[in-house]
């Protein structure tokens, strides 16, 4: 049953408009009923390691410059994959194209795919220098410019 004085003992309980905190007495009675809650921090210890993880592992996957004159160009069997292989690229495990895994390949889905593949037969004719830069997973061209010689 609510009583009179049972609502003006739920209002005190309550903080004032306006007010940031509740009574004192409401403050003790309510330390003396529980232990004061400490937050671990292993679960901010496990999501930090998570993170990192992960930053460390996309680390790994990175894109990496590579320099040199243009050795090999070519059109893979399947008809649409285009290669290239630089004297700056040693790798033999190049996932862009498994038949040729010492070579990279040009991304067809590139707004810029013919501009490089143009360049890249430009590069070749006259022993230009390129810079190419590679997703160091897959071997696929992230980026490439003729080098100043």
């Amino acid at each position: 049953m609510n009583t009179p004085q049972r609502q003006r003992d739920t209002a005190m309980d309550k903080p004032a408009p306006g007010s940031s905190s509740a009574c004192a007495s409401d403050q003790s009675r309510e330390g003396a009923l529980s232990a004061p809650r400490r937050r671990s921090a292993l679960p901010r210890i496990v999501a930090s390691f998570v993170v990192l993880t992960f930053a460390g592992l996309s680390t790994s996957a990175h894109a990496d410059w590579h320099y040199g004159t243009v050795n090999e160009l070519g059109i893979a069997y399947d008809g649409s994959t285009v290669t290239v292989k630089v004297t700056g690229l040693q790798r033999n495990n190049c996932t862009c194209y498994a038949p040729w895994p010492d070579q990279a390949c040009l991304d067809r889905t590139r707004a810029s795919f013919l501009e490089e593949y143009s360049l890249l037969l430009s590069a070749r004719r006259v022993g230009q220098t390129v810079g190419i830069n590679i997703d160091e997973a897959s071997c696929k061209v992230v980026a490439i410019y003729e080098v100043d010689n």
